[in-house]
């Protein structure tokens, strides 16, 4: 029980992750085509 309670969390964090690296690549994105 504890075990798969690390591995939701795990899965949770790692979604966070993520949704957080792609957000910042999207941004990043949307600065480079306003740049040029």
């Amino acid at each position: 029980m504890l075990l798969s309670d690390i591995n939701g969390v795990t899965f949770l964090f790692l979604k966070i992750v993520s949704s957080i690296t792609s957000s910042k690549t999207l941004l990043n994105n949307l600065i480079t085509l306003g740049l040029f």
